[in-house]
Parts: structure tokens; sequence; C-alpha cells
């Protein structure tokens, strides 16, 4: 289905137009035919008027993920700044990184069904969120069960928590966006996101950054 109702309608006005000069001869046949033509085009307005409706509702329940998955990384600025000096400190960055993967999961599935930015930039933010998202998993079901056991990591690994810390601050406030915007279309809102091209690059980066760290905080216990 096209997206625009103005490609749909001039669509069928010059197909109309050319089955109409074909049948120039039939008054009676045209009469028809133009009846025929407003109906479809009456038709035609309510699906395409439908389609977006239900696009417009995707991409408002995405958005509004986005907005929840942003609030949840905002709490890593709670504990970046903190050193990690013991297993607590660890407990609560896993807490925070367990939060974030719990939003980051709905929102892929609903980036399935719209998007927030251009459609080549779409599928690089969908797949950045979905890395972050696998790294935040392994990171968790390696830490959970250690604090389940009530196992000791070693103080020397410390440093390199905060440096996850660190990289999920950095990736936190360029996730955040500096705004969005609401188009409308046909009275119904469809909303995108000012996220450049740089930006999403340098999320792109961080996670790489972040995935390294987890391997090797993984690896070690």
């Amino acid at each position: 289905m096209f997206d625009s109702i103005f490609l749909n309608v001039g669509f069928l006005v010059i197909l109309l137009w050319g089955m109409s000069a074909i049948t120039k001869e039939s008054k009676l046949f045209n009469k028809r035919l133009a009846i025929i033509g407003g109906a479809l085009v009456i038709i035609n307005i309510f699906v395409t008027y439908q389609y977006i409706q239900v696009q417009s509702s995707h991409n408002t329940a995405t958005y509004n993920l986005y907005l929840l998955t942003s609030s949840s990384m905002d709490q890593v600025t709670q504990i970046a700044n903190k050193e990690t000096e013991n297993m607590e400190d660890i407990a609560s960055l896993n807490k925070v990184i367990e939060d974030i993967y719990q939003h980051t999961n709905p929102l892929l599935l609903q980036m399935n069904h719209t998007r927030l930015v251009s459609s080549s930039s779409q599928r690089q933010l969908y797949g950045i969120i979905g890395d972050l998202s696998e790294q935040l998993e392994v990171f968790l079901n390696h830490h959970n069960s250690i604090l389940a056991k009530g196992e000791v990591i070693e103080t020397e690994l410390f440093q390199q928590y905060d440096q996850l810390k660190s990289e999920l601050f950095i990736f936190s406030h360029k996730f955040r966006s500096r705004g969005a915007s609401s188009g409308v279309r046909l009275g119904i809102i469809q909303h995108r996101l000012f996220l450049d091209e740089n930006e999403i690059n340098r999320m792109e980066k961080t996670v790489g950054n972040i995935s390294k760290i987890i391997e090797e905080l993984t690896s070690e216990n």
C-alpha cells in the first residue's frame, strides 16, 4: 500500500482518465465509470486514512518506549561518578543495567513496526540497540549468578566496572537525543527524533566499547 494518499488518488485518476479516453463513444459507460471511480477514490481515502492511523499508533508507541528507555538510562548518571569499591556498588550497577535491558527488548519489537529516524539510520539504530541489549543480557546472566551465590569479585576488576559506567553514561547522553518533532498527516501525529548520523555513529562506537568491557568482565570470573 502506498504511504501517501496523494499517490493513491493520483494513480486512480490517471487510470480512470485512461479508461475514459478509450471509451468516449459510450456516455452511459462513462457515467458508470465516473460513479465507480468516485467510489474507489472514497474507499481509497478511507483505507489510506486507516493505514496512517495504524502507523501513527505504532509510531507513538515506539516513541513512548524510546522515552521510557531513555529515562531508564538516566539512572546511569547517579552512579557514573561513583567509584566501584565493593560488591554493593556492582549490585547497584547490575540493577540499573537490568532496568535498561527490560526496556530495550520491547523497544526493539516495536521498532519492527515503525521508524523514528530516516530509513538508513533506522536500520543502524535498530542494530545498535539490539547489540546493546544483547551485551546487557550477557552481563546480567553472568552477574546475577555471582550475586545469587554470594561470590566476591576481585578488586582488580573494579576499574573495569568504572569504565563500563562511563561508557554507559556516554551512550545514554547520545541516546537521549536533542529532541523530537511531531509532524501531522491528515490530522494524525507522527513523531521523529533529532538523531543525526554522527550521533548514531558515536553510539555504535560506544556499544563496541561496552561489548569489549563486558567480554573482559564475564571472562575473568
